[in-house]
């Protein structure tokens, strides 16, 4: 309903009733007239607000005007004013919002400036440039940032100095061992110290790094996508004094064995660490035994991922008898490394000694039809193991049969992953059915699906069944005999229906036909 009714008085093309329309006065609308002379409340509040970074005024107020300044104030404050004296979510949420970045709060205890301060911690590090950035300046915002920082994710990490391309793939031949960029010490391609920087973030539980660049444009430099000694040195005397530490992730930054040995000697006998990955690096033999003997002193270790490296059968023996005695691992992730079938064998016999582990991903390890057999005894045994992934080996339908023996044995796994092992299509139906079974053990009512036998087409019948079908048997020559004479009675008799009734018919025609020539005789001439 319009607040001014038509009551006919100005013609259709006036102008004046528009005019009317705006000078109207609606009660409810606070702000119905823009030229409405503002009150000295909200003269007092926009004052507040255009003078908060240097007087910084909210708990003085009552709660109707603490939400109109809150709701006038700019996103734009500084840091060290808005994160001391605005501790309101609405405000927070507004500030993530004008980023114009997909956020999941979930992963913030739901707290918008949490989840605010922390990307911007993370944004400054990033960006950071050892060589061209002040590094006091990079301190005072983390200062700030600093109460409330307790996830750190470091996507990107810029070394102190670049180096030419061309001079990182120089190889001595003379000496024994090739070694990249012989011609540029490792200090001098340092990144930044998180030794002061986590002396400052002193809330920091969850450390993930990754030391390489995304960003580098026109100062792409090979050197940018790899940990040096030197880091490896400095974060480990900053991990070293972390002790309240619960997850360390260091992936895709070139970490190998020397500079593995060199870090992971801080975290030796960790006691809060729950999650250590180190996927997607360079790691070999020997740096997964210095893993194992870590592994074994880590008392509240839960996850252990080391995903796309480069360990051999000697790494596993170790990492295997660590795993088989520890009890708080939960989570295995060891594919795509080249563990081979002596590996896998190995690693079974660890999880059948393992009373704790949950789940193993073991994709893309070269396993063959020896660590299949081996996989399937110890389904037979282990009764703690609920998710299993084998995706991208060649086990073949005989390590298909193995698997299946071991699993009709076992009720208590849940998940099993045999993607791309070449077992053929009814192995994967059956090992299914019997996942399904284990899942609805449960459910009385529950009604499994039928045999994979019971689906079997024509085409896919066995040769003896096919024999049956196409009369190679005698049994099916004398049922074809029986049925051919059956048809061939039925046919008969169905003729000489046919024939009897002809023969009707024929002669009523003959009778009509006598009938009409003796009509014609009997009539008179003219």
């Amino acid at each position: 309903m319009a607040a001014f009714p038509d009551l006919g008085l100005f013609p259709p093309d006036s102008k004046k009733k528009q005019v009317l329309q705006e000078r109207c006065m609606r009660a409810e609308d606070e702000d119905w007239d823009k030229d409405l002379i503002p009150s000295l409340r909200m003269k007092c509040i926009t004052a507040l607000a255009e003078n908060f970074a240097e007087n910084p005024i909210l708990d003085e107020l009552n709660e109707k005007d603490r939400e109109t300044l809150l709701d006038m104030l700019p996103t734009t404050l500084p840091l060290n004013v808005s994160a001391k004296n605005v501790p309101e979510e609405s405000y927070w949420m507004r500030c993530c919002e004008d980023k114009n970045e997909a956020i999941n709060i979930k992963q913030y205890d739901n707290s918008w400036r949490r989840a605010f301060l922390e990307r911007h911690a993370q944004h400054c590090i990033q960006q950071f440039h050892p060589s061209k950035d002040d590094f006091d300046e990079l301190l005072e915002q983390l200062k700030i940032c600093q109460p409330f920082v307790i996830m750190l994710k470091i996507q990107q990490l810029w070394q102190k100095n670049q180096v030419n391309p061309v001079d990182l793939y120089y190889y001595n031949i003379d000496e024994e061992e090739d070694h990249e960029n012989p011609l540029m010490p490792s200090e001098d391609c340092q990144c930044l110290q998180f030794t002061t920087i986590l002396s400052i973030l002193a809330n920091v539980t969850e450390l993930d790094l990754s030391y390489s660049a995304k960003e580098c444009s026109y100062e792409f430099a090979w050197n940018l996508f790899q940990i040096t000694e030197k880091d490896c040195e400095d974060l480990g005397k900053a991990l070293k004094e972390k002790p309240e530490l619960t997850v360390f992730r260091l992936r895709r930054s070139l970490l190998d064995d020397p500079r593995a040995l060199t870090l992971l000697y801080a975290l030796d006998g960790h006691k809060n660490l729950k999650v250590l990955d180190l996927s997607h690096n360079k790691i070999k033999d020997l740096g997964a035994k210095a893993i194992a003997k870590l592994i074994k002193s880590l008392s509240a270790l839960e996850e252990f991922n080391i995903m796309n490296n480069s360990i051999g059968v000697d790494g596993t023996e170790c990492l295997a008898y660590s795993i088989a005695s520890h009890q708080t691992l939960k989570f295995l992730n060891i594919s795509m490394n080249k563990l081979s079938d002596a590996g896998g064998v190995l690693l079974c016999r660890a999880f059948s000694q393992n009373t704790v582990l949950q789940t193993a991903i073991m994709s893309m390890c070269s396993f063959g039809l020896e660590a299949a057999k081996a996989l399937g005894e110890m389904l037979t045994f282990n009764s703690t193991l609920l998710s299993l992934h084998l995706s991208n080996n060649e086990l073949g339908e005989a390590g298909g049969e193995a698997l299946l023996t071991g699993l009709e044995q076992n009720s208590v796994i849940l998940t099993l992953d045999v993607r791309m092992c070449q077992l053929g299509e009814r192995l994967e139906y059956e090992l299914n059915r019997k996942l399904k079974q284990n899942k609805h053990h449960d459910e009385p009512n529950y009604v499994l699906p039928k045999t994979y036998s019971s689906f079997v087409r024509a085409e896919e019948m066995t040769p003896r069944a096919r024999s049956l079908v196409s009369g190679g048997d005698l049994t099916a020559r004398s049922r074809g005999s029986v049925t051919s004479r059956t048809s061939a009675t039925r046919k008969s008799s169905a003729l000489s229906t046919r024939s009897a009734a002809s023969k009707k018919s024929l002669r009523s025609l003959k009778s009509a036909v006598s009938k009409v020539k003796s009509m014609i005789s009997e009539t008179p001439n003219n």
